[in-house]
């Protein structure tokens, strides 16, 4: 299956040398992690995140999709699905 995964932050507060990225589980064990966005300068706006990869998934297996940050502070999705989406396809 190739999977494919976006999302974007909300308008927040972002500190230097913070970062943030997707990473896809496989049977809730971690399988491949995406492009890590790093923060170099303080800013306060909006940050995309995205996976893609491809894995073999038998009947019965599942995958989840984790955001994750080292920001301090709590950050929130954008809640718009033209900026959030899974696609999965069969290969």
């Amino acid at each position: 299956y190739h999977i494919c995964a976006n999302a974007l932050w909300n308008n927040a507060s972002w500190a230097t040398k913070t970062h943030t990225y997707l990473r896809i589980y496989k049977n809730n064990a971690y399988y491949s992690e995406g492009y890590r966005t790093l923060i170099y300068t303080a800013i306060t706006d909006y940050i995309p995140i995205r996976i893609s990869d491809t894995l073999h998934l038998s009947a019965g297996e599942y995958i989840d999709i984790r955001l994750y940050h080292n920001s301090t502070s709590s950050k929130t999705i954008l809640g718009a699905t033209n900026w959030n989406h899974l696609s999965i396809h069969r290969v």
